[in-house]
């Protein structure tokens, strides 16, 4: 008989609940070959550990199901579900994920598993349910479209994710497309590099940064954080600003190094002010060389309109082209709306790769 036991977010990298992160990986590993073809977006174990390993910031829950009572092993998992509860802010909000060995679908396991989920979720005074789906590039012909609440980009509605979501009341906030670059020659990226920094505005400063962030930078790099928070398009979606300073950037960094990834990020100095305004970053698990993920990108309001954030990323692609030779292939994700972004992305020779579906569902009868 199938049962759930709940597990805290392992200790350290060495604890012997590791076995439930690493199941969660191999699972979610299974579906993105499904499906999109490929696991270019795969998550290693040590990424899902670091982070949950700051529970100031996140605190994490996982949810087993299992034959065996109690798992103690990889093969005793069929399904998991964590939770992931922001501690210092959006106190509304938990995000759940849920993934089900693919032999072992259609048996009720991710029905049981997200049932468990909302109600440790109302446990602990969370009313606003999160979720995502990953979701191929196209659906199949004359299939029926699912569009988010932002009226820009869809999901195949007839899918087992869309019904299942749907039919427990949750709203399809938003879309997420998922992008692609064959990474250009050293000798490409760097003539658009040098080309773009002799056109830079004279009141500018670019820094680019290998792995750390030198302690001084904190603060500066925790605000353009927050401000990339409250600024990037979110949809319908019931999310708070989030709280950012130097101590948080310093938690950050060590959950980079638990993951065992490396990063590279540049930086905008406006040299009158001496202030930061514009970051974007890249970043690779180093046990999956040939892949990298860019992140954020901002530039803060007030300066915008000087070609910036082309500025940055192009910086940052040279970046890593040049420090990391093995890098074939970069993903990143933007918000279906986010034209502006999508535009430089496609500039730079990015392609549409995949998609996400970011669901939420309002819950009632919370204890906060």
């Amino acid at each position: 008989m199938m049962i759930i036991s709940h597990f805290d977010h392992p200790s350290s990298l060495d604890a012997a609940e590791m076995f439930v992160l690493r199941a969660e990986s191999k699972l979610w590993a299974e579906v993105l070959q499904d499906k999109v073809g490929d696991q270019d977006m795969f998550e290693p174990p040590e990424l899902l550990y670091a982070r949950g390993m700051h529970p100031q910031y996140e605190r994490q829950l996982h949810l087993v199901a299992s034959d065996a009572s109690p798992p103690s092993s990889e093969d005793d998992v069929v399904g998991v579900a964590t939770l992931e509860f922001p501690m210092s802010d959006n106190p509304r909000l938990v995000t759940v994920s849920i993934v089900v060995r693919e032999s072992r679908r259609g048996e009720g396991i991710g029905s049981a598993l997200h049932e468990a989920a909302l109600n440790a979720a109302r446990k602990n005074g969370r009313s606003t349910v999160q979720a995502w789906t990953h979701e191929p590039l196209g659906i199949p012909d004359g299939a029926k479209e699912l569009a988010a609440e932002t009226d820009t980009g869809s999901v195949w509605a007839d899918s087992p994710e869309s019904r299942f979501l749907s039919g427990q009341g949750y709203v399809l906030g938003q879309v997420e497309r998922i992008s692609r670059l064959s990474l250009p020659t050293w000798d490409e990226v760097r003539h658009r590099r040098d080309e773009m920094l002799n056109q830079k505005p004279r009141d500018y400063e670019v820094i680019t940064l290998g792995h750390d962030i030198p302690a001084r930078l904190f603060d500066g790099v925790a605000a353009l954080s927050a401000a990339m928070a409250s600024d990037a398009p979110t949809g319908t979606l019931d999310l708070e600003d989030e709280v950012w300073d130097a101590a948080r950037m310093r938690a950050q960094m060590e959950s980079v190094e638990a993951a065992d990834r490396e990063q590279i990020l540049t930086l905008i100095r406006h040299i009158p002010t001496a202030q930061l305004v514009g970051f974007t970053r890249i970043f690779r698990d180093r046990s999956v060389l040939e892949v990298a993920h860019q992140w954020e990108t901002l530039v803060m309001q007030g300066h915008r309109g000087h070609g910036l954030g082309m500025l940055m990323k192009v910086v940052n692609l040279a970046a890593a082209v040049e420090f990391w030779p093995e890098v074939r292939r970069l993903i990143t994700g933007n918000a279906s709306e986010n034209r502006h972004m999508l535009a430089i992305n496609d500039a730079l020779g990015f392609e549409p790769y995949a998609a996400s579906g970011f669901w939420e569902l309002r819950l009632r009868g919370s204890d906060g």
